[in-house]
Formats: structure tokens, sequence, C-alpha cells
């Protein structure tokens, strides 16, 4: 068997725990067994600054590895003086590494990459919903290039490889997040799982947005994003207190009771879960406004209108639930 490794520049900065460096993570992505490294801190002449994670055919690469150095591998965050549980870092780069048989490095050079492309971006999916982490808008684009090195263990020697791709992708790079908490060790286990199954629930990506346009300063979008989770959220919640009813009568009651509002009252009158108090005022005025009129919520009534719908979202899908092991 071979070791095909990698390193990998993340769009967005992520913030984490500083026990998290240097911790390696496994996951199962259809057969593809990925190793997922974290940089290191090491008091260096360029400390605060982190360094590479033990990679291990990179540094045989006969002077090549220098490449390395030029990589931003991230920061810590933090007094020297503070002790590991209360410090964090921002995390500009990961390494990456699989195990191929011999003769087919290519072809796992070529899978690792593809699907870093896909998988990635749902695991910041889980990120910005679990840590409230505010990264800017990401599409499902080509994350890591045609040009991009990967190194392999061939006998002695160790080789650089390529992915091999026809046509070139421009990767735009995004600024840094705005991390509200870090990411802690069993939670970002917890996200690789996750993410094997796809994204967060919808209601919650819609929180994702409200909370992304909250901090562009586009409240009018924050509002009516949050006001359509929290729809959502409360639509589920009611229709968990009718399960079991034949649809058709299931239909009609929801006929009757629509709009935030409407399936508001109706999950009171099901007994479900209790709503944040003063909804209205919070969430359903301003989202109405925005929506009907295009008014222009203030900052102070977009975050309320967000937080508000961050707790009906949280009474549907709690995210303690998504926190623990996975598998």
């Amino acid at each position: 068997m071979s070791l095909v490794e990698t390193y990998f520049e993340l769009p967005h900065t992520v913030g984490v725990e500083f026990v998290m460096l240097g911790t390696d993570f496994v996951v199962d992505l259809d057969g593809l067994q990925l190793t997922i490294r974290f940089p290191r801190s090491e008091k260096t002449r360029n400390w605060p600054l982190l360094v590479p994670p033990a990679l291990v055919n990179v540094f045989d690469d006969d002077g090549l590895s220098s490449l390395l150095t030029k990589v931003e591998w991230g920061m810590e965050n933090g007094l020297e003086r503070d002790g590991p549980e209360s410090r964090t870092a921002w995390v500009s780069a990961l390494g990456l590494a699989v195990e191929a048989p011999d003769g087919s490095e290519q072809e796992a050079a070529n899978r690792l990459l593809e699907t870093m492309d896909d998988f990635w971006p749902v695991v910041c999916d889980w990120i910005e919903v679990l840590n409230r982490q505010v990264h800017s808008g990401q599409g499902k684009a080509l994350l890591l290039g045609p040009h991009h090195p990967v190194w392999v263990k061939d006998g002695d020697a160790v080789k650089r490889i390529y992915r091999r791709s026809e046509v070139p992708i421009e990767v735009p790079q995004a600024p840094g997040a705005d991390a509200p908490f870090a990411v802690a060790k069993d939670t970002f286990q917890a996200m690789l799982g996750h993410a094997k199954s796809g994204p967060p629930p919808l209601e919650w990506l819609l929180i994702r947005d409200a909370r992304l346009a909250h901090h562009a300063g586009s409240r009018r979008l924050a509002v009516i994003d949050a006001g359509t989770a929290a729809e959502l959220a409360i639509v589920k919640m009611a229709r968990d207190e009718v399960a079991g009813i034949p649809d058709k009568f299931v239909d009609l009651l929801f006929n009757k009771y629509q709009a935030l509002n409407g399936t508001s009252q109706l999950l009171k009158k099901l007994g479900g879960a209790a709503l944040p108090e003063d909804l209205g005022n919070r969430l359903m005025k301003p989202r109405n406004g925005a929506a009907h009129r295009g008014a222009i919520p203030t900052a102070e009534e977009s975050r309320a209108a967000l937080e508000a719908a961050m707790e009906i979202v949280d009474s549907a899908y709690p995210l303690t639930a998504y926190q623990g092991p996975t598998c």
C-alpha cells in the first residue's frame, strides 16, 4: 500500500479549540478512508503562526516540501500564559491522507481531491450551524485545482502527482470567518459523520443564511430567511402532533392555518412546544414588513428576529442532538 498525502488550503478560516491542533480525524467516505490532519502549534521564530501537520511523504520530497512553508496554516489566538483549555486557533489549511494499493496512486489522488470538493462544503454547513461561524457565500466550486500537488511514496523515492482535469477552474478565495465560538474535537468528529449523510436540516441552513445576511448588513433578507426557517420548523412540530391522523384530514387542517401566524396558532391549539414570548413583535412584524412592504428592519430588530427563529428551530431540531458521536 502507498500513502497518498496533500494539503488543503481552506476557502474559509475555521476557529477551533487549541486542543484540536495536531489531531488526526478519520472518516470513511464510501470506502475512501480519509485522514484529516490539523496543523500543529510549535514555538518557532514564526510563533504564533501554526506549522504543518506531521505529514510523512511530503518531508521526504527531496526539498520540494519547502512548498509547505508558503502555505498559511493558521494562527494561535490567545496569550501564551493562557492554558490550552482557554485558548483557540484559526486554522487556514489541513493535511489530507489516504492509502492506495500499489499502482493505483493516481486514481486515489483524483478521488481524494474530487471527494473533498463535495464533502468539505457540507462540513462547512455543519460548522456554520453547530458553531455559528459566519462564512461568506460558498458554492460547490472546485476547491482543489488541477495543479494541486499530491505526494506518493514510490519505493524509496517520493514523487509528486497532480489532479487530472481537462478544464482549469479558478477558485475565488473568501475572507476568513467571524467565529462566535471554536470547534471542539468531539463536535468536529460528529460533523464529519453528519456530513457523510448530507447537510443540516433546511431550517438550520436558513438560520445560517439569515445570520450571514445579518452580518453583511442585509437585514431585510435576514428577517425573511429567519421567518421562513421558523415557519417550516413550526409546521414540522405541528405535523408531529398529528402524526397518525389520515393525510386528508391533516391537509384540511393546515389549509385553514397558514403562514407564520396561522401555523403558530395551530401549534398552540395542538398543545405543541411553547414558542418564544412576544413572537409577533420579535419576528412576525419585521418579517411581514420586509416581505410585503420592502421595509428594512433595524440591526436590533434583525438580531431579535434571528434569535426568536433560532429558538423555534432548536425546538424542532435540537442542536444538542447533532453534537454527539455519529458512528
